[in-house]
């Protein structure tokens, strides 16, 4: 959310993850994909904070990066949901995995 949420969706400045030093998901594969000139790394070593939060949020807005921690993250949900089924059929169980759902799907 912090890379593609609105402020009045998170209640919260956009990338200020990012700017509280909060390494995300996004953020590391956005470390991985450009390893030289990152903006994130330049951000962690107090470089221009703003200039680089805003280019982060580009660099992942245009790349395949959300898609592929959306990927990730389904297949996370997806088996801590098949290990809760091996728990007993009852509320508790059932609030676990519609929290596994809305983790996954509250920005789609």
């Amino acid at each position: 959310m912090d890379f593609i949420g609105t402020e009045e969706e998170m209640g919260k400045p956009v990338g200020s993850d990012l700017a509280q030093g909060t390494l995300t998901l996004p953020a590391m594969l956005l470390l991985e994909r450009y390893p030289e000139n990152n903006p994130v790394r330049e951000l962690f070593q107090n470089r221009d904070k703003q200039k680089n939060i805003k280019l982060a949020i580009q660099l992942v807005r245009s790349s395949s990066i959300i898609q592929e921690c959306y990927t990730l993250v389904s297949d996370y949900c997806a088996k801590a949901c098949r290990n809760l089924n091996l728990l007993p059929d009852n509320t508790s169980r059932q609030s676990l995995i519609d929290l596994a759902d809305y983790v996954v799907e509250r920005r789609r």
